[in-house]
């Protein structure tokens, strides 16, 4: 692997870990402070509706300003989304951030494909797109039991916190 994308892969897992590992436990930190009924499940739609927009045109954006750039939105955006989860008073709060998800896997779900895309030919460019997947489902798998246990012993405002600092180290 190059060095280049062993580093890239690195920051991925530690991303994925703290956005997919935290936002598991939105819906259950929504009835701690008060959320209920289908606000708890319509609590996504924003962030997906959002992601949809941000990745028609993110790719792009990646082509004409650098991936690099485009990524670090994202990167930069993701620690201060979940601290606000942390400090979250009532459901509306955690509406307003989960509504930043699109800049975060509208932006990633699309140019960390091109990113490692850009460092294969034609003879690697599957096996790359193969390890940035395994590197994205290793992290969903870790992330969750990571933060599951974060939660159990610190509770769930402190966990986000944890994620959040995952986040900034990516």
């Amino acid at each position: 692997v190059r060095p280049n994308l062993r580093r890239f892969l690195a920051v991925d897992f530690l991303y994925i870990i703290s956005l997919y590992g935290a936002t598991n436990f939105i819906s259950i930190y929504m009835q701690q402070i008060g959320g209920h009924g289908l606000f708890l499940s319509c609590v996504f739609i924003p962030g997906v509706i959002g992601e949809t927009l941000v990745m028609r045109f993110s790719g792009a954006f990646s082509d004409r300003y650098g991936r690099r750039p485009v990524l670090a939105v994202s990167y930069l955006l993701l620690p201060f989304r979940l601290l606000i989860y942390s400090i979250a008073l009532n459901p509306w709060w955690i509406l307003g951030a989960q509504s930043l998800h699109g800049l975060n896997f509208g932006i990633v779900g699309a140019v960390a494909i091109a990113f490692v895309n850009d460092q294969a030919d034609h003879h690697t460019r599957g096996s790359l797109q193969a390890q940035l997947s395994l590197v994205t489902a290793a992290a969903g798998a870790v992330g969750p039991a990571m933060m599951g246990w974060t939660s159990d012993h610190l509770g769930l405002p402190a966990m986000f916190q944890v994620a959040a600092a995952l986040a900034f180290v990516a």
